[in-house]
């Protein structure tokens, strides 16, 4: 019942690059419901899977750790699984089976058995941004889609919002409905004067090197003495984002300068506003992508069913918010009780601001290990028990049902080998994807 125009512009935005190149266990979903097929990425484009994000030499003084991907956690005599190895001095990391894998360049397939500990492991993507949009741009379309090329030349308003859009060819797209999915440009809100609230003000750089051996299956962030570097492995290289404060003295064009924030309302009039045209964050975490397959889940829901669209875009500027104050709090945690060095980055990132929620999670954590949950949250009481434990955090307090649990250790000990044996015999990351592309190819030949 809709007639869709997308507009392509020129060139790419450059804040493509701050969505990290990874997706979360949800990139699988996201995929498919824009039509791409998990064959299509690997065989078309230089993407590889992931099984979550290595923090190196983080300054929190607790070592490095995977903050990877996970099922929920089991529960042992009613007790969480996470305090149990706690109260057992383990380490989380050890029965973590995709951080175990990861950390020693092992992937492959989760299986469906619950009884194979690789079941419990959820992955993600890396990806190349260009690379999914060139796939996306030669997919098939429908007499309902039209993509059409063109700069935008100036907004006509009018009392619902938007009337239409000219290009600087003359042309103008009159619709009910727009979607600016421009970057941190945000052309079509800033013409509605939408408010963004800026957080924070830093330059980010990638460069490329190319490697015919493809890397493990997780980025890996360095920190770094003026800010910190994110390495993702790509089948074809490593794409490499260097993240930190503008440097006052040099006015590079080769350093674009973003500011995290996000608007207070993603959706203003007739206009949605979706990716970093509506929020950016730092890309340390999954969630700059968390955040658009939210955007773009709640908008499939709530497409409007007339010109009033006030209901629609109340509802959808709630979980936004949500979403937002949520990924927020998941970012700041990271630069709590870190020593980071004497410089403006880490000066910046660790004297922001700590919101009610992550004040209150912290204290509950600390207090006794529980992990306190919001509405709507991107991330799971697993990610944040990880990061938790990443940086060294440890509740104060023992639940006392943990004295009378009987077997755990054992149990425990059974665990860890059956994580170690498996991670063992499974291939490395390069070898499962060469297998799996001849794989694919072979079938896709025979089905021909």
């Amino acid at each position: 019942a809709y007639q869709i125009t997308h507009i392509t512009p020129a060139h790419a935005p450059a804040c493509n690059a701050l969505y990290g190149g990874a997706t979360g266990p949800g990139g699988y979903n996201l995929a498919r419901a824009a039509g791409l097929q998990e064959p299509d990425l690997f065989l078309r484009t230089r993407t590889s899977f992931s099984f979550g994000t290595l923090f190196h030499d983080w300054p929190s003084g607790a070592g490095d750790w995977l903050q990877c991907f996970n099922q929920p956690f089991a529960v042992m005599g009613d007790c969480p699984f996470d305090q149990v190895v706690n109260f057992h001095n383990q380490n989380l990391q050890d029965f973590l089976v995709g951080a175990a894998a990861a950390r020693l360049d092992k992937f492959a397939h989760p299986p469906a058995d619950p009884k194979n500990p690789l079941s419990r492991a959820e992955y993600g993507y890396h990806f190349a941004p260009e690379d999914w949009i060139g796939l996306l741009q030669s997919g098939p379309t429908s007499p309902r889609f039209t993509r059409i090329s063109g700069a935008l030349e100036r907004i006509e308003r009018n009392d619902k919002g938007i009337a239409s859009l000219v290009l600087q060819d003359g042309r103008t797209i009159a619709g009910d409905l727009f979607i600016d999915a421009s970057g941190a440009a945000r052309a079509l809100m800033s013409a509605l004067a939408a408010p963004f609230t800026q957080v924070t003000t830093f330059t980010a750089t990638t460069q490329q090197v190319r490697s015919a051996t493809l890397g493990p299956p997780h980025r890996t962030v360095h920190a770094l003495e003026h800010g910190w570097r994110l390495d993702i492995p790509l089948q074809g290289g490593v794409i490499s984002t260097t993240v930190n404060v503008p440097d006052e003295a040099t006015d590079s064009p080769i350093q674009p300068i973003f500011e995290t924030g996000a608007l207070e309302q993603a959706w203003s009039f007739n206009c949605v506003a979706l990716g970093h045209a509506a929020s950016v964050m730092e890309p340390l975490t999954p969630a700059p992508m968390m955040l658009l397959q939210n955007s773009l889940d709640r908008l499939s829901e709530l497409v409007p069913v007339s010109r009033d669209m006030h209901m629609e875009a109340r509802e959808f500027n709630r979980r936004f918010s949500e979403d937002v104050a949520n990924a927020q709090a998941f970012h700041r945690a990271l630069f709590l009780n870190v020593t980071g060095p004497d410089t403006p980055y880490w000066r910046a990132a660790t004297k922001e601001p700590v919101s009610d929620r992550l004040q209150r999670k912290l204290a509950q954590f600390e207090s006794r290990g529980a992990l306190v949950q919001f509405d709507l949250e991107p991330f799971h009481p697993e990610d944040w028990a990880i990061l938790h434990y990443g940086m060294g955090r440890r509740p104060r307090r023992i639940d006392p049902r943990l004295h009378a649990l009987t077997g755990s250790a054992a149990q425990l000990d059974e665990t860890k080998r059956a994580i170690s044996s498996l991670v063992a015999r499974m291939p490395s990351h390069h070898e499962y994807v060469s297998r799996f592309k001849a794989y694919l190819e072979k079938k896709q030949h025979v089905s021909l």
